[in-house]
């Protein structure tokens, strides 16, 4: 879906946990991860209006797209509204 490799996409999404901004829990050899909000008041809003900012923007469009056509999970599709 993201038309890049696995390792390459397991260490952005470890860069983004060591930030707090993605969780991440294992099931069995699967890795599940999140959107973490920030706790931070004034990352909130910078992350609350970059979160915004993706209703407008046509890729984020497109991207959120390719997610309903490969991922079922229900919480992923609510995050990608």
């Amino acid at each position: 879906a993201l038309g890049t490799n696995n390792p390459k996409i397991s260490r952005h999404l470890s860069y983004l946990k060591r930030t707090g901004l993605v969780s991440a829990r294992r099931d069995g050899k699967w890795m599940h991860y999140g959107i973490q909000k920030p706790t931070d008041a004034s990352a909130a809003a910078i992350f609350n209006s970059v979160i915004s900012s993706f209703d407008t923007d046509p890729e984020m469009q497109k991207d959120r797209e390719t997610l309903r056509n490969v991922c079922c999970s229900p919480a992923m599709i609510a995050i990608t509204r």
